[in-house]
């Protein structure tokens, strides 16, 4: 994405840089233009710039009529000092040319006065990334200095600070962290506490947060504020500069609080000094929002994205661009909160500003159009999807600079717009060309998703061949490198978004075998479905307690739960060919894994934690861990990682996995200390029977585990000799049948609960209740059926007569127990001696 508008989940940028060039000492100067300079002064230091200017130009006049040619010079130089603090380039420009033809016509070609004239042109072009001529303006004011100073003069140190600012602008932080270095040295020689030593700190700072020295980095931040605040008031503009600067070190290493706070403390600051409108409380609110939206805080960055618009809509037509970006930023702000008309409306309001600027910028139009597009897909207008995705792949065209690969981003998402308006074709066609350029590139995350696409598409058409093969493929791009017969689940996971879109193509690729094998009857196909879906379930095991420690909800947990049943289908066909224990075993575990993922969908880790009693110090770490983690995946969400270099990509994978150990090993120690823990916040993929029966049965018991999709309902047997499935189609209307049952019990309504009891039996229990030959039996519920009194179910049809205590109830047939699954039931005996709280899940009734 181009620079312009790309995602506002990307790294803060420092706010300004300042460089301080002391003025000039005159020693022979008039008492009344001492006090009027003194003044001016004095009001330049409290930001008062328009004050400070109202008192110089007026002078102007007296000193040319006094001769005073110097003291005119140094007024010319202090009232473009001011514009360039107020941000007013023109007239430091024509103040400084000003003075230097005034300087070459009155004075010595060689003085101190036009040094500083020099400095302030060289500061401007620096402003406007005229690196060139800032180098040669800022070295000939030097080579005056030297001429005239002693070496030790602090004037000097000021131009090695500028011309570290100026190696700093262009990337070249070791050049610029010698200059710093030097300008420190001298400047201090006015004494510690000085406002340009401050500056050079600062800079120091800044450099070092290039550097990836983030501790050095935010000491020497914290010096220049404690310098700055010995020598001035608390609400100083540099403040507020050296707190943004500090922000964005806090922002690299993760410490999202700490940068937040450092930006409101700016913000204070800068709306005390400029007022609420001020382009830089617009620039503060930016910063605020890209922390917001590294937290996933997408509300609060919308808000901060909005109190950036209010103020740029009244600056004028020079803002239109951060304009922009700002709606630019709105939009995709809406489209990840899933707000897709309200996206709409801010992508729009983006091109329309793009439109009524003249000189149309291409690449940003086709940027913002294919976002656009794909909120339009996902709002349901596929026509208009379609409309605006293809403008954006050709307006590319248009652009200077064509950009092939931003060109492939946007055909990508055509392809998903082709698959919904069943040009299967089309997509596949469209796919397989972004396949064919990604192949030779580093863009994983983007090859992924074009795989995604062409499975669909080739699924959809009904080609479950081609579905295979494309997994094959996408098998031998993550193969591990020490195992090319394993797959690299970290390399995966270190993916933003890979996880969900590879686990798309391995749910394809089941449904594919499944499909074969029900258009050919040959089991090969049924065979390879098992390692599929085992590969399934750890793939979403190794990321979602991660992924899911603030929140409870996971984006793609509502798919997964349809994977799951695909798979239990598929694998449950598997153990009506072959009963054995394995392909029993198989079913189950899929089963288990969705009522774990039931479990983690209805109760975060964090929540997990705290209700075994985690003190709080390590909920608080753990905590701060995650936001870590989240945040640097979201800078390298493949819309951001465009605007980061490859030592910022390098830096932000190594964090994550720095991070991801230590939470880990925290995590580790808790369950440890915890063990009902583990049960709760993973998802389980070891499921044995014989496991089962030594430590969860009795001999005389058998366990019946239930499991709900949307047409069937399978149960699981399990006894000392014996095991089997039993899958009974279920009405559509079960949650109706069961809440009759429970009103009848509620109105003592005999009649309707005989009726719904052996209506609900033979629906649930019956063909279970063949299979049963102990007097115990353990069941353990899903979904609706959690409802259901099992004990009070009629096993058979009685007189309506009967009285109430007479009837055949379940209860007098078996003693029942419950449990939620064998996985929390099993890791719960094993840590009962440690558990001081736990949690207890059974079926009741609503009434």
């Amino acid at each position: 994405m181009s620079s312009s508008v790309k995602k506002f989940l990307v790294l803060i940028i420092p706010f300004l840089f300042v460089s301080c060039g002391k003025k000039e000492d005159t020693k022979t100067i008039k008492l009344e233009s001492r006090t009027l300079f003194e003044i001016a002064d004095s009001l330049s230091s409290k930001a008062l710039y328009d004050s400070s200017n109202q008192i110089l130009i007026p002078s102007l006049d007296h000193l040319l009529s006094d001769s005073s040619y110097s003291l005119y010079v140094d007024a010319l130089n202090k009232i473009a000092d001011n514009f360039y603090d107020l941000g007013i380039q023109d007239s430091v420009l024509k103040y400084s040319e000003l003075a230097i033809k005034f300087s070459n016509e009155n004075l010595d070609t060689i003085n101190l006065g036009i040094s500083k004239t020099y400095y302030n042109l060289s500061l401007v072009n620096l402003d406007k990334r005229k690196f060139n001529e800032a180098s040669e303006f800022c070295n000939k004011s030097l080579e005056i200095r030297k001429a005239l100073l002693k070496n030790k003069s602090p004037l000097i140190g000021d131009n090695y600070n500028l011309l570290g600012n100026i190696e700093f602008y262009q990337h070249h932080p070791h050049k610029a962290l010698e200059f710093y270095k030097s300008a420190l040295k001298l400047r201090k020689n006015r004494g510690f506490y000085d406002k340009s030593v401050a500056l050079t700190y600062m800079n120091l700072g800044n450099i070092y947060n290039d550097l990836y020295d983030f501790e050095k980095s935010i000491s020497y931040f914290d010096t220049a504020s404690f310098i700055q605040k010995k020598i001035s008031v608390e609400n100083t503009t540099l403040l507020a500069i050296i707190s943004l600067n500090k922000a964005s070190s806090y922002d690299k290493i993760g410490e999202l609080d700490s940068a937040i706070i450092s930006s409101k403390n700016a913000l204070r600051i800068l709306k005390k000094n400029f007022g609420e409108k001020h382009p830089y409380i617009g620039l503060v609110f930016n910063n605020l929002a890209i922390l917001y939206g590294s937290y996933g805080d997408y509300t609060k960055a919308i808000e901060y994205i909005r109190k950036s618009i209010e103020i740029k809509e009244n600056l004028g037509a020079e803002y239109n661009t951060q304009l922009i970006e700002n709606y630019a930023a709105l939009g995709e702000a809406y489209k990840e909160t899933g707000e897709y008309d309200k996206s709409i409306i801010e992508f729009e309001k983006a091109l329309s500003i793009l439109r009524s600027s003249g000189d149309i910028d291409w690449e940003i139009t086709s940027d913002i159009k294919k976002l656009l597009s794909i909120s339009y897909l996902n709002a349901g207008k596929i026509k208009k999807a379609l409309k605006v995705g293809l403008e954006a792949v050709n307006e590319l065209r248009n652009s200077k600079e064509f950009d092939k690969f931003r060109e492939i981003k946007s055909k990508i998402y055509l392809s998903e717009i082709f698959t919904k308006l069943n040009q299967y074709d089309k997509s596949i066609k469209n796919s397989i060309v972004c396949i064919n350029y990604l192949e030779n590139t580093k863009h994983l995350d983007w090859l992924i998703y074009s795989y995604n696409n062409l499975a669909a598409a080739y699924f959809l058409k009904g080609d479950f061949n081609a579905v295979i093969g494309i997994y094959k493929k996408v098998e031998n791009t993550f193969s591990n490198e020490n195992n090319s017969q394993k797959l690299d689940l970290e390399k995966i996971n270190g993916i933003r978004g890979a996880n969900g879109l590879f686990s798309n193509i391995l749910n394809l690729t089941g449904q594919s075998y499944y499909n074969l094998y029900q258009r050919t009857a040959e089991e090969k196909y049924l065979s390879n479905i098992t390692p599929v879906y085992n590969l399934l379930m750890e793939l979403f095991a190794t990321n979602y307690s991660k992924v899911a420690f603030e929140s409870s909800k996971f984006n793609e947990s509502e798919e997964f739960h349809k994977f799951f049943q695909s798979g239990i289908e598929a694998e449950f066909n598997l153990f009506k060919l072959h009963p054995n224990k394995e392909s029993f075993e198989n079913v189950l575990k899929l089963s288990e894994f969705n009522k774990s993922l039931t479990v983690l969908e209805n109760l975060s880790v964090k929540s997990a934690f705290s209700m075994v009693n985690v003190p709080p110090d390590k909920l608080n770490e753990i905590k701060t861990i995650r936001r870590k983690i989240n945040s640097y995946l979201r800078k390298l969400e493949s819309g951001n990682s465009q605007a980061l270099s490859e030592k910022d990509k390098q830096f932000f994978n190594s964090q994550i996995i720095n991070a991801n150990l230590e939470y880990e090993k925290i995590k580790s120690d808790l369950e440890n200390e915890y063990p009902v823990l583990k049960s709760i916040i993973e998802l389980n993929l070891d499921i044995k029977v014989d496991r089962i029966r030594n430590n969860l049965l009795d001999s005389n018991q058998t366990a019946i585990e239930y499991y709900l999709t949307k047409n069937n309902l399978y149960a699981f047997i399990i006894s000392h000799n014996a095991f089997d499935i039993i899958r009974t189609k279920i009405p559509s209307d079960i949650n109706i049948k069961i809440e009759r049952l429970n009103y009848a019990i509620k109105n003592m309504n005999k009649y309707k609960f005989i009726h719904s009891s052996k209506e609900i039996y033979d629906l649930v229990f019956q063909k279970i209740d063949k299979k049963i030959n102990t007097k115990r039996i353990l069941i353990i519920t899903d979904g609706v059926l959690g409802f259901i009194p099992f004990e009070a179910l009629l096993y058979n049809s009685p007189n309506e007569h009967t009285i109430y205590k007479d009837l055949p109830y379940l209860i007098k047939k078996y003693s029942i127990g419950y449990a939620f699954s064998f996985n929390i039931l099993e890791k719960s005996k094993s840590g009962i001696e440690k558990i001081t709280n736990y949690l207890g899940i059974a079926p009741f009734s609503k009434y």
